[in-house]
């Protein structure tokens, strides 16, 4: 059964969460076993959701006993749920079935994403023969800003406002698709985001977006013609790093496809695990 935590009772559980989260064969992204994130992120982060309306956290239990915590935010108007940590000691299906099923029932309109490690084939697995797909694999890079030295950035690097946003979203309009972050939502959170342009003259040739103040995540790096090109790349994170290096940015997460790592792994990126997506668009309770 699923039992609603509240700003009372979560604290008797929270340790027992953090323990579970630190185990990739048992928990789900966001990860907390990456060497930047600590107990005391993890204890603040799900204090937090007691003072948002769109935030529960439950406790699965099995005959009184917690086998899993789910902490996970649904967004109606947006029709999306999402995780904040969800870990389990045991029975992970059932516990699973049983989360899936009450907010199928509670967001019968939502998508939700649920991303898990690698290591983590009991949900993954369980998840594929409920008719769950891979949507993106990828490799969880961070990099630990304490002894970045900021470094010369080629020409050509302008940050996106208000005036040149068009510029950008000729090439976000390439890669946006289902994206939650697509140029719309993008353009009206421009004050939350750091996007910068590269540029050949008058001619956008790729684009670096990331977002958070000291932990910050890139979100992704796009190119004309929708068509990697690795000096692009180079170019773009240096700029992100620098511009980090400079908010005051203690640590950056970014995750990378086989096409990109080799490049993230060049410019000092250290890959903390692998990151495995998994999408349903309708009955996801079922």
């Amino acid at each position: 059964m699923l039992q609603k935590l509240t700003r009372e009772t979560w604290k008797k559980y929270v340790d027992y969460a953090y323990e579970l989260a630190l185990c990739p064969a048992k928990t789900s992204y966001p990860i907390y076993y990456d060497g930047i994130k600590t107990r005391e992120d993890f204890i603040s982060r799900a204090e937090k959701a007691f003072d948002q309306e769109e935030e529960e956290i439950l406790l699965y239990l099995e005959e009184g006993e917690p086998c899993g915590w789910i902490h996970y935010y649904g967004l109606e108007e947006e029709r999306y749920l999402g995780i904040v940590s969800m870990s389990f000691s045991a029975h992970m299906e059932r516990g699973l079935e049983a989360f899936l099923a009450y907010v199928g029932e509670r967001f019968p309109n939502c998508e939700i994403d649920l991303g898990f490690p690698e290591e983590n084939r009991q949900a993954l697995t369980w998840l594929a023969e409920k008719g769950f797909v891979i949507g993106e694999e990828s490799y969880n890079d961070v990099f630990v800003m304490e002894k970045y030295q900021a470094r010369e950035e080629a020409g050509g690097i302008a940050r996106v406002t208000e005036e040149n946003f068009p510029l950008f979203a000729k090439l976000h309009s390439l890669y946006e698709g289902e994206m939650y972050w697509n140029c719309e939502r993008l353009r009206r959170n421009l004050d939350k985001w750091r996007i910068f342009l590269y540029c050949e003259g008058e001619v956008p040739l790729g684009a670096v977006y990331y977002t958070g103040d000291g932990l910050a995540e890139i979100f992704g790096v796009d190119f004309a013609d929708g068509v990697y090109r690795s000096e692009v790349f180079c170019i773009l994170t240096e700029a992100a790093l620098n511009a980090c290096k400079a908010q005051g940015v203690r640590n950056l997460v970014f995750f990378n496809d086989r096409e990109s790592q080799p490049d993230a792994l060049a410019l000092g990126f250290t890959c903390v695990g692998k990151y495995i997506l998994m999408v349903k668009k309708e009955g996801f309770g079922q």
